[in-house]
């Protein structure tokens, strides 16, 4: 398998991010025969890099001069430059989260952040949640594996000259040598290559404004919001060409949004839209504080949902118990 690593010199802590990547590949047991790693840095952090690549378990280490680290330079370097590996690990922090999944989308690969675990054979790799309470599993469906390992991952250092590994020499073909110095080293570490990013002028920012198409779901006088009650994506759509059918806006719950059911720009609730419609038809929706707060000041609630019991129908002046897919579809035809 082949591994590359990324340091981040221009950050704090590269000896941290060292040993956060040297850690994660040998709690998972993974292979380190094909290992090379790519530090990014000003000139003047050269030699901070090479201590780093001389305490992690590669052959060879690219060195890549950037002024600033950002990160779009970096990842068109990095896309041109680089032969796609099998796994490529980031650390922990903002900016290796951020690369990751930036990276494995010019990749074609797979992402995840803030993993722990790691079957590179079988491409399941788990992430904790819940203050680390409780591992989820994620299998990865397409080469490369691009992650970001947990920031709360760490070792105790471990030194270059007591370090040891059996390594191999690369032949000239490997797909990670090219013309190169070597380096001695009482580790691992076989050759050096030295980039540089030239330095350009950042990237132009272009702000849009919103169109104002994006107001009509806040603007509206009849609105029907879904919620994870109406089942899956194929009712979200029905449903969306039924109401645009009798000209009602469509509307969301932050789960049915999260499901990508509807669109983002379809959320209401305080993470979202903010509305005040004349009627507003709810269905399959729970009503949880977050979402209620944003149709509070709508004129009349009208809560289909199957449980009687839900928060929902407390609130709304007119409740009705039944499927709610069924219940819009004969309310549209009675129009």
């Amino acid at each position: 398998m082949k591994i590359l690593l990324v340091i981040n010199a221009c950050a704090d802590e590269c000896l941290r991010q060292t040993f956060q990547l040297t850690t994660f590949l040998r709690q998972n047991h993974i292979p380190e025969r094909d290992a090379a790693a790519v530090g990014f840095g000003p000139a003047s952090r050269e030699e901070l890099l090479l201590e780093c690549f001389r305490c992690l378990p590669v052959n060879n280490g690219i060195i890549v001069k950037s002024a600033d680290c950002r990160p779009e330079q970096i990842l068109a370097w990095m896309e041109e430059n680089l032969p796609r590996p099998d796994l490529c690990l980031f650390p922990g922090d903002g900016f290796g989260q951020e690369m990751a999944v930036r990276l494995a989308v010019r990749w074609k690969g797979s992402s995840l952040t803030g993993v722990t675990s790691l079957d590179p054979m079988t491409g399941l790799a788990g992430r904790p949640f819940y203050a680390g309470h409780l591992e989820g599993r994620f299998r990865l469906p397409e080469q490369p594996y691009v992650l970001s390992v947990d920031p709360g991952l760490e070792a105790e250092p471990l030194s270059a000259s007591v370090r040891s590994r059996d390594s191999e020499s690369l032949s000239s073909a490997s797909a990670w040598s090219r013309d190169a110095e070597s380096l001695s080293s009482a580790s691992a570490l076989q050759t050096i290559l030295r980039y540089e990013i030239p330095a350009g002028e950042h990237p132009e920012i272009v702000v849009r404004s919103r169109p104002e198409s994006d107001n009509r779901l806040r603007d509206a006088s009849r609105v029907v919001i879904c919620g994870m009650g109406i089942g899956n994506k194929r009712n979200a759509e029905e449903v969306t060409e039924l109401a645009n059918s009798i000209s009602m806006e469509i509307g969301a719950t932050r789960p049915a949004v999260m499901n990508a059911w509807f669109p983002t720009d379809r959320l209401v609730g305080v993470s979202g839209a903010m509305i005040a419609p004349e009627v507003c038809i709810l269905l399959g929706v729970s009503g949880a504080p977050a979402f209620y707060s944003g149709i509070k000041h709508a004129g009349k609630i009208i809560a289909v949902n199957q449980d009687r019991n839900a928060p929902v129908m407390k609130k709304a002046d007119l409740g009705i118990v039944g499927d709610c897919m069924d219940v819009f579809r004969s309310f549209v035809n009675q129009l």
